[in-house]
């Protein structure tokens, strides 16, 4: 850098190195230019010359010495990778650059010279294995993200890699010829705030006889899907239209999609699936409150409409379109994929109001609709109080999050106001139930708490969808809560080494009549790194619990899951009391392939 120069005319020779380093700012050296220096004979300075004033850089600042170091190990085997290509991506005004190093004949790996920095991810690779963000476990445990203070060395890190599954196929175009060019991805399912998105994790072009083969992935499930490139980017004159991919075995609807699962060490078996071009759909309509006296509709203060698959067998939450909505109530869903929908709406007319819905069943098969008009009613209103049985005597004293709320039988929780907050005098209303079956649940509920009971004139409905009607107030809803709670814990056991987070634990009852979205008699949790799982909270009765690979959270409303997996091998029985904690050691389920007896 150029030092900075400033020039100044002397009134007179009276002038310090201190006064002219104060104005240069101070923060650097100086010197005065034309002054007497040493060596200088003369060193004279005429008063009113003009003499420089160099300010010199500060000393640049020592290199960082942060070091991130440990090993990448074969998890089956627990021996070193050597060549494994660990990557640690720069983090934002952090690094200039990405640092990749190879691991050498121990596995080890090394970065030096690393500034203090709480957001370091560390990614490792080596063919034939998955690649593997360190912290990662998926499909529950995102990567952890390593913190580094200033010039502090953390060399215990330890990237465990799994030896890859791959899957194979064909896709066909819809004349039954081999694609060439059709983008294919493995998508693994996430659920984030109860809301289910896909991960591609894989992703292949097929050759010129349709072949693709995606590798690289951990065992695991997997959904499948094929796009033509050619409809990337494309629309019309109403705007841009994006196409759905077609998923397999050949179908454009998410919720009919067939999953594929992935056992460690087992080769998949070939899958082939046709190509589906449908062009995307718009759904147009409105939303208005119902007519008052002398015909006039009152003007909607807020409104909400969303668009979900119809069929109720099956729990989906498959975002598939936002809506554009205008002040007047007018909507239009855009990129509507071919399918049966129903489109769901509410709304309010005024603060605090009771709130109103409708709901509309359509079939979209690539034809654009409109006049989808809906006609809101307001919603039944509900309420009572909460009742606490304590074993300690100690009942919490904040409220603040507890809510009562009323999901609809298929799983939806659209239907029901968010307005049944809990308050201090443990009472409760929700201002508006849309008409159709629901449950009672309670959010934000205190750790070691569990809702126990739902009582409605003198009956135990909490297992009961109960009934609602537009225009309905139904008062006499208690929710008992309890900390009471039962408690089953335990490990998932190997046979061998291997990726146990990977697996999910599940515990569902004997009894079929409480396989249904959001039932309290089915949870699903993952074990730790260690194996370890812990259940609280089930109610008293008969269950089954298998640790299996082939069920996550968009399978606890469908009986035919259940059905499925309590005729598998390795599936435990177990009872549970009121108040009792259980130790339950469990191994993988052994899965009944097609053809089993």
């Amino acid at each position: 850098m150029r030092p900075v120069r400033s020039i100044f005319r002397l009134p007179s020779l009276v002038l310090t190195v201190a006064v002219l380093a104060a104005a240069c700012g101070g923060g650097a050296a100086t010197r005065v230019i034309g002054a007497p220096q040493a060596g200088d004979p003369t060193g004279a300075v005429t008063p009113g010359q003009p003499i420089e004033v160099a300010q010199v850089d500060a000393a640049p600042p020592p290199v960082p010495r942060g070091v991130l170091a440990g090993r990448v190990m074969a998890l089956a085997s627990n021996t070193p990778i050597v060549r494994a290509r660990v990557v640690l991506p720069a983090p934002e005004e952090v690094l200039p650059f990405n640092r990749v190093a190879l691991t050498d004949a121990d596995g080890r790996f090394r970065f030096t010279d690393l500034p203090a920095a709480n957001s370091f991810l560390l990614t490792a690779s080596k063919t034939g294995f998955a690649p593997r963000a360190f912290g990662e476990a998926p499909p529950a445990v995102p990567p952890t993200l390593v913190a580094l203070a200033q010039d502090e060395v953390k060399d215990a890190i330890v990237i465990p890699l799994i030896a890859q599954v791959s899957i194979a196929g064909r896709v066909l175009d819809e004349d039954g010829t081999p694609f060439a060019g059709a983008l294919v991805e493995a998508m693994r399912a996430v659920f984030e705030n109860d809301r289910r998105t896909l991960v591609t994790v894989a992703d292949a072009m097929t050759d010129d006889r349709g072949e693709f083969r995606l590798v690289g992935l951990p065992p695991g499930q997997y959904y499948l899907s094929a796009f033509d490139p050619a409809f990337a980017g494309v629309g019309d004159a109403q705007g841009q239209l994006f196409y759905s991919p077609t998923f397999y075995p050949g179908v454009v609807f998410p919720d009919e999609a067939t999953r594929i699962t992935l056992d460690p060490g087992v080769a998949s078996e070939r899958v082939e699936f046709g190509l589906k071009i449908i062009r995307p759909a718009r759904v147009a309509g409105s939303i208005t409150a119902p007519a008052e006296a002398g015909g006039v509709a009152k003007q909607l203060m807020a409104a909400a409409v969303i668009l979900s698959p119809l069929r109720n067998d099956q729990f989906s939450l498959f975002t598939l379109t936002e809506p554009s909505m205008r002040p007047n109530g007018e909507f239009l869903f855009s990129n509507v994929a071919p399918g049966r929908y129903k489109i769901q709406a509410r709304g309010e007319t005024e603060p605090e109001g009771v709130t109103q819905f409708q709901v509309f069943t359509l079939e979209v098969q690539g034809a654009d609709q409109s006049g989808v008009d809906m006609v809101l009613s307001p919603g039944a209103i509900v309420s009572r109080h909460v009742e606490w049985e304590t074993e300690t005597g100690r009942v919490p004293i904040g409220r603040e999050g507890l809510i009562v709320r009323a999901p609809m039988e298929d799983g939806s929780t659209f239907g029901d106001a968010v307005t049944g907050y809990v308050g201090t005098n443990d009472q409760w209303l929700i201002k508006g139930v849309m008409a159709g079956r629901h449950y009672f649940r309670v959010n934000g509920l205190p750790p070691g708490w569990y809702l126990k009971r739902v009582d409605f004139q003198g009956g135990d409905i909490t297992g009961h969808a109960w009934m609602f009607d537009y225009n309905e107030v139904k008062p006499g809803f208690k929710i008992v809560l309890s900390d009471r709670t039962t408690i089953v814990r335990g490990f998932v056991t190997l046979q061998g080494r291997g990726d146990v987070q990977g697996y999910a634990v599940v515990a569902f009852p004997v009894s079929s009549v409480h396989w249904r979205p959001h039932s309290r008699h089915i949870r699903l949790v993952y074990p730790d790194s260690l194996g370890r799982y812990e259940i609280r909270g089930l109610p008293p009765g008969q269950y089954l619990m298998a640790a299996t690979r082939d069920v996550d959270q968009n399978d606890l409303g469908n009986p035919r899951v259940f059905d499925l997996l309590s005729t598998q091998q390795g599936v435990m029985p177990f009872g549970l009391r009121e108040n009792q904690s259980l130790r339950l050691d469990v191994q993988p389920v052994i899965r009944r392939r097609v053809g089993d007896r």
